[in-house]
């Protein structure tokens, strides 16, 4: 456990250590996931098979163009694959993201879902964060499944307050002292 590679640690640092306004910062909200294959059954984290093991770019995925193997896959795909009985669906509570994995094809998936997209919106308006970035918008359901969770940021005051401006210093005049 890394506790530097996490989301909340990130935009404190970036907040409090380097400076940066709130409402500059945005939180990435992807409507795809990545996919590997070669994962192992290995259980890192009991119960978690595959999750933190090593993997290889052999999975093509339905946005992959011919003889390349990224395994991205967008949303609408992924939510389908939720359902094959081939795939069991897992999650990550570290991460707070689900993953699918296939044991016997050893092939693992990880995304965003609702419950994840809605942990990453609470966290913008319960900190007063800029807003969220999407990527990419037609991985989505036709129902904008994930996009009317995103669209919560946008239906709440989540503006931060402004940066307390420093008083000017005092200018004084080198004749009178």
């Amino acid at each position: 456990e890394d506790q530097k590679l996490s989301l909340e640690v990130t935009f404190k640092e970036f907040h409090e250590v380097h400076g940066v306004p709130k409402n500059q910062l945005l939180v990435g909200v992807p409507f795809y996931g990545r996919g590997w294959g070669d994962v192992a059954p290995t259980e890192l984290i009991p119960g978690l098979p595959g999750l933190g093991a090593p993997g290889t770019a052999t999975v093509q995925g339905a946005w992959d163009d011919a003889g390349l193997y990224t395994g991205s896959n967008p949303w609408y795909q992924l939510k389908r694959m939720e359902q094959d009985p081939a795939y069991t669906k897992y999650w990550d509570d570290e991460a707070k993201v689900p993953y699918l994995y296939n044991a016997s094809t050893q092939q693992f998936f990880t995304y965003d879902d609702p419950r994840s997209v809605q942990a990453k919106v609470d966290f913008i308006t319960k900190n007063n964060y800029g807003g969220a970035i999407i990527w990419d918008l037609s991985g989505d359901t036709p129902d904008t499944e994930l996009g009317s969770i995103v669209a919560q940021v946008l239906d709440t005051d989540s503006t931060p307050e402004p940066e307390p401006t420093p008083e000017p210093e005092p200018v004084v005049d080198p004749k009178t002292g």
